[in-house]
């Protein structure tokens, strides 16, 4: 079941970062818009109904949105990390298994005698 977890919040990371690529954009689009006169004669033109989404409101939003999920995303991965017993668990787990690696086993010990 812990396979499972791992795969949904790997699911969840890559959602958030394709939606942290597409604020970016936003973002990007909205500066270009507010510090080009051209381009702003061109959408209060032709378009006017972008000058609503282009003026900064609806990237700032999306950047708080963003900055909330990561916070959301932060307390999910701790929260999943307490659920399998935390990093000290997970340690001594990995100890063990590679102590159990780097014993030579009984086949190998009896090939190797006198």
């Amino acid at each position: 079941m812990a396979g499972r977890n791992d795969h949904m919040l790997a699911g969840k990371l890559v959602l958030f970062l394709m939606f942290g690529f597409i604020v970016s954009l936003v973002f990007a689009l909205s500066a270009e818009y507010q510090s080009n006169q051209f381009q702003q004669m061109w959408v209060s033109d032709n378009a006017s109904w972008l000058q609503y989404l282009l003026n900064g409101y609806l990237a700032a939003a999306l950047v708080g949105i963003f900055i909330g999920g990561a916070f959301l995303l932060v307390a999910e991965i701790v929260r999943s990390r307490d659920r399998r017993g935390g990093l000290k668990k997970q340690w001594s787990s990995v100890k063990l298994t590679l102590f159990v690696l780097s014993r030579p086993s009984c086949e190998q010990t009896r090939s190797s005698g006198p």
